[in-house]
């Protein structure tokens, strides 16, 4: 795994950890009705607090965009940290309303957008932030290279110049994707300027899960309980 970043209006800090997602948003949609409480991809704001500390500090007060937010906590463990001001969009309505429900006194705003086609004014944010999204789009027989090109667009759309991308993922070829995505839409050779690549551990919660896909050889994660 590893944290990088980008710039274009904005720079990209990515993280690379090894994961899994699922393209399909109708999936996600049911996940999210079924399934009460919360759940983490990958790494939470423990792991990954060296990289928010180093690209965009408390101090700078940025307003943070959270792209496909999902039941993840690390908006409520950033906003502990010191951030305040998070606006959080997953195209998931169910995920969404429990969030809403669940952080309400927090004062993050919570919004039922797809990232592909942002509803938001250009330049609106210093920070964007995705950790999974882009691996779910990515993942499987539906992998959607467009989707993650569009959403690379949207973010550089509403970053602030000199604004941060911090993107956590496993997909080796989400560079190139990314910087296809800027530049069919801005043209003029835009592209997301790597800041950092940097290799992150993987939470606890994050680790057993791998554990116990390799023992389960592909069969259910159920089975395993």
């Amino acid at each position: 795994g590893g944290c990088s970043s980008t710039r274009a209006p904005g720079d990209a800090v990515q993280a690379d950890v090894g994961g899994m997602g699922y393209a399909n948003a109708g999936y996600w949609e049911s996940r999210f009705q079924e399934t009460d409480g919360l759940f983490d991809w990958y790494a939470t704001y423990q792991e990954l607090a060296g990289v928010f500390e180093e690209f965009c500090p408390t101090a700078e007060a940025p307003e943070v965009l959270m792209v496909g937010c999902g039941n993840s906590a690390l908006s409520s463990e950033m906003h502990t940290a010191g951030y305040r001001r998070i606006v959080n969009i997953d195209i998931a309505a169910s995920a969404v309303e429990k969030m809403a429900v669940q952080f309400a006194d927090l004062g993050l705003e919570w919004r039922v957008m797809d990232a592909t086609r942002m509803e938001f004014a250009d330049a609106m944010f210093d920070v964007a932030v995705d950790k999974g999204t882009v691996d779910a789009m990515m993942h499987g027989a539906a992998a959607d290279a467009e989707a993650v090109a569009a959403l690379s667009a949207e973010v550089w759309r509403t970053l602030r110049p000199g604004g941060r991308f911090v993107l956590i993922s496993h997909n080796a070829s989400r560079q190139a994707i990314l910087d296809d995505g800027v530049e069919r839409r801005f043209g003029g050779g835009a592209r997301w300027e790597v800041l950092e690549l940097r290799r992150c551990k993987l939470s606890g919660q994050a680790t057993l899960i791998n554990i116990l896909r390799c023992k389960l050889g592909g069969r259910p994660l159920a089975e395993a309980f």
